[in-house]
């Protein structure tokens, strides 16, 4: 899975999230999908993270967004960065029999050298 992650300091978030919304530059026209992050100590603090089938697609709608000048705004800012999933590990916790607790099982689905897409 390839990504586009970007960090903003948008400021007001109910401000900002309609402008997200309307998706100007299509860069989320070929995604997968996409999660949004608030920074727990500073709300206005935004960290997008947006899904696409191949390193491509996330490639066209980076240089999509970096053209249309949406991010100009923002002086604090982090991205927009083409990532591949270089590992994710689920923690999921078992019962045994008999008892209300267990130990955690880690579950690595994804496993390989993390790098940055070019």
């Amino acid at each position: 899975m390839t990504f586009i992650m970007t960090r903003i300091d948008v400021g007001e978030y109910e401000a900002w999230k309609p402008m997200f919304d309307r998706d100007t530059p299509r860069a989320r026209e070929a995604a997968t999908g996409y999660r949004l992050f608030r920074n727990v100590e500073n709300p206005g603090e935004v960290f997008i993270q947006i899904e696409f089938a191949s390193a491509a697609d996330a490639r066209v709608a980076r240089e999509r967004l970096i053209a249309s000048g949406v991010l100009d705004r923002f002086s604090d800012k982090t991205g927009p960065t083409v990532v591949e999933e270089a590992e994710a590990v689920k923690r999921c916790s078992y019962v045994k029999a008999g008892t209300d607790t267990g130990p955690f099982v880690d579950v690595i689905f994804f496993s390989s050298i993390a790098r940055r897409v070019r």
